[in-house]
Order: C-alpha cells, then structure tokens, then sequence
C-alpha cells in the first residue's frame, strides 16, 4: 500500500488582500514621513513637548500593529522615552503602546495598534519562501513578523511549546495553525498526533485523522494514563538509541537497520489548567518528565493554557518548555510567569503575540495565523477519503 498523498495547499483560504499589501508595502508607495500628521510625527511631537528629542528613522505596517523606529538624541536615556508610553497612546487615540530597545540598532521601537486591522491567513505562511524552504527537521508556521514575513520554528529544535493567554486571545486558533500545518507537510507515516481537549470543544474536528494514535482525549484522568503511555514510549525509544549506540532519531533512522523508522510524535494539551486542578502532580510530573526527555527521541510537546498563574504553569513545567508564545492576558503578573517579564499584558488579543524563542534574550512580536474549521475539515476530508479507499497509514 502506497502512503497517503498530503493536501494541496489550495484547499486553504487565501487572503485576497495579501498580495496587494506586499506591493504597496514592497514598493514603499506608503511613506508615513511624507504625510502631515502621521502616527510617527504624532509620536516624534509628543516627545518634544516632554522634552525629549528623537528621530525617525522608519516605520513599518504590519497586520495588527505598525512598528515605528526612532534614533534618541545623544545624551537622551531611554528611560525618559519608555516612560512617556501612556503619553503617547493617549496622543495617537489608541489603548497603548509598546516600546522596547531595538536588538541590533541604537535606537528604539514603537509599536502602535493599527486602526484598520487584517487577518493573517495560514497559507499567506505556508506559502512564504521562510516555511517552504525552511531547512528545519520539523518546521511550524506560526504567523507573520510585522514587516510581513513569515515566523517559522524548528519544532526539533524548540523541542516543546507552551502558549498562554486569557480567553479570546487566540491560543485555540494558534494550535489549530500549528496542527493543520504540521499535517499538510507531514503524512501519518512521518508524524503521529495525541490530542488532549479537556474542554471538549476544539479537538473532535481531527478526530478522523489517521495521525491520530489514540482517539481525541476529553478526560483528565485519561490524559494521565495517555503521558505515563508516553513516558513508557520514551524509555523504550531511549533504549533503542542506546543499543544503536546513536543520539538522536535523526541518526537511528539513518542506520536503516530495517526494523522501520521511528515516528516523531507530538502531543497537544489544548488547556493545561483542567489537567493541573484536576490530577496536580499526577499530570505535572509526567509533563516535565516527557518534556526533559523527549527531545532526543522524536517527541514533542505543545502546551496552552487559558490561566498562565503560578500553579498551573509551575516551575518544573516552565523549565522544560524553553519556547513559549505569550498572548494577552490581565496583568504583568501573568506576563512574567509565561514569559518572564512584562508585555504580553499590552497585546491586542486574536493572534497578537509574543514569541520567547530560547536563541534570542529579546521578544519578538507575531500575528499568529488563522484558519477556519471550514479549512481544517477540507485537510481532515482529504485524509479520510484516502483511509476509506485503502491507503497505508
């Protein structure tokens, strides 16, 4: 039996404005500093009436937010610009602004909520030079950087995800980005899917995927008995490098010792909470113990919550879960225990993001790409018409 064919990304929705934008924005046909009252000289007068001198250097539009960059005048602190942040939203008419250091210039970044906003659609990702000639082992499209590129990671390299925000934020969207996007590149011979979805709602869509490698787990209790499965899993795979003397999947399967190769697998909890509140260190040892030792063996997690606080999102999970997406959420408090510092608490919501990646010390703003139920179900129906006529999985 030969393997399933994967989808064809025109099974996706297209944003019809997308290419128009890249044009005007390519062409630079929009030049903010060639217009009266523009957010940046909004910005750049606002500062002058407090004292503070800067110049504009660029701005740019991105879905959700702009990104103004301003060079301070020399012997200016930063801190007499950072701390003008409610000044300036409240001259720009918006709830608030986010200002940081920018990471390679000597100068700083603004970033102001767009009047008119568009949604970021996962094949605008997919179809980004970034996700299809990523040289990652298992890349995921995530969203798009401001400047309108694609935020593509490396899910070997990560290993494992850890998503929070409060409710509307966007984190159900995300992981159906990510899933969707993981089974368009990979077949269920390549990659196999456990789905944890306490709250019963979002995970039954994928419940006729042959990734799949148990049905789409709803209980707590089950969710258990699904990682300790994992940990079992693990062990064995640790085993089997040990005895090929090799440390890594990548390297097992290259031996072709022709008992097949190992699958990667990745495991979704859609919400963490119910999982901690409902069986405490019965589902957080687990967790951390998959996390430390899944990298090497192919096994990846992916973790949301809807209440990133302090006993739910602990340290032993926090420790193994080294990139993390912040959404928004209430406080600073909530920021710093998903991200370990503040921002997140000044986001937009639906798919306005921050991306803690371990490689880098500064965040990085994303808009996180949506797809329907409507797009998942034509990916889902094209696995299952092939399992119907007889494909291998």
């Amino acid at each position: 039996m030969k393997p399933m064919k994967l989808p064809d990304l025109s099974l996706l929705d297209k944003n019809e404005d997308y290419e128009v934008l890249t044009l005007r924005l390519g062409s630079q046909a929009l030049k903010w500093s060639d217009e009266i009252r523009t957010p940046a000289s909004i910005i750049t007068s606002t500062f002058l009436k407090f004292g503070s001198r800067v110049k504009h250097k660029k701005s740019i539009e991105g879905a959700l937010v702009s990104q103004h960059e301003f060079e301070p005048q020399v012997g200016h602190l930063l801190r007499r610009f950072f701390v003008l942040d409610n000044e300036v939203a409240l001259a720009l008419g918006v709830d608030q602004v986010r200002m940081y250091r920018h990471k390679s210039h000597a100068s700083f970044v603004v970033e102001v909520p767009n009047k008119v906003r568009r949604t970021v659609h996962l094949r605008d990702v997919l179809e980004d030079s970034a996700y299809y000639n990523s040289s990652g082992i298992v890349p995921i499209a995530l969203g798009q950087r401001p400047n309108g590129s694609a935020v593509v990671i490396d899910l070997a390299q990560a290993p494992h995800l850890l998503i929070g925000g409060c409710t509307g934020s966007g984190k159900s969207v995300a992981l159906h980005s990510i899933i969707t996007s993981l089974v368009i590149r990979y077949g269920p011979h390549q990659l196999q899917l456990v789905l944890v979805d306490p709250k019963r709602m979002e995970m039954n869509i994928y419940r006729d995927l042959p990734h799949l490698v148990m049905p789409v787990i709803d209980e707590p209790l089950d969710a258990v008995m699904a990682l300790e499965r994992l940990k079992t899993e693990i062990n064995s795979r640790t085993r089997t490098l040990e005895q090929a003397n090799v440390t890594s999947i990548e390297e097992y399967n290259k031996l072709n010792l022709g008992f097949g190769p190992m699958t990667r697998v990745v495991f979704v909890i859609d919400e963490l909470a119910d999982l901690i509140f409902s069986c405490g260190k019965q589902a957080e040892e687990p967790i951390a113990r998959c996390a430390a030792l899944g990298r090497a063996v192919g096994v990846h997690m992916i973790v949301a919550t809807q209440r990133p606080e302090a006993k739910v999102v602990t340290g032993l999970i926090k420790a193994n879960f080294p990139t993390r997406i912040g959404m928004r959420v209430v406080d600073k408090v909530n920021s710093r225990i998903i991200l370990d510092q503040s921002g997140a608490e000044t986001l937009l919501g639906r798919g306005d993001a921050l991306l803690m990646d371990p490689t880098s010390t500064q965040l990085e703003r994303i808009h996180c790409a949506y797809v329907s139920r409507n797009e998942i179900n034509r990916i889902v129906n094209h696995y299952r018409e092939q399992k119907t006529k007889g494909a291998t999985a």
